[in-house]
């Protein structure tokens, strides 16, 4: 009895055991895998993300007579995480955009308010195109444009 044990023991150290091989191959594939896993698994981004729906407007025919020509824009924070507004321009002194710019949590929704006035430059006749410029901290899309168009006519 003590020679089978001492022969098991002989056998489980010598140096020509499959089973080490077997243990080291199945350790470097587990590792692969492991590996494998976690680069090809797309990270998932903490930040905010902006949508602005329309991201066009277009006001067609435009009389100075008119007066001022508005739009109304939802701006919808899709990310997880806060969306912080850093900047919102525009294009030209003719074009105003008025919004609340604090940040916008989650899911959140906040309307902008776009004005145009075709008085500002009184000999200007024809089609006229301002934008709408919004600086975000979503990493995929940090300045939206909106696009304003129309066509000034003579009086």
């Amino acid at each position: 009895m003590v020679e089978l044990v001492v022969m098991a023991s002989m056998d489980f150290k010598s140096n020509n055991m499959p089973w080490k091989k077997t243990i080291i191959i199945i350790g470097i594939g587990l590792a692969l895998a492991l590996a494998m896993f976690y680069l090809l698994k797309p990270p998932v981004k903490i930040a905010g993300q902006i949508t602005v729906d329309p991201r066009l407007v277009e006001w067609g025919e435009i009389r100075r007579s008119d007066g001022l020509q508005t739009a109304a824009i939802t701006v919808t924070n899709i990310g997880n995480d806060d969306l912080i507004i850093n900047r919102l321009s525009t294009s030209c002194g003719c074009t105003s955009a008025v919004m609340d710019e604090s940040p916008l949590s989650p899911g959140e929704k906040r309307i902008m308010e776009i004005t145009f006035d075709p008085t500002v430059h009184p000999d200007e006749v024809g089609p006229v195109a301002r934008v709408v410029y919004l600086q975000t901290n979503d990493p995929d899309d940090p300045e939206i444009e909106i696009d304003l168009s129309g066509v000034i006519v003579p009086q």
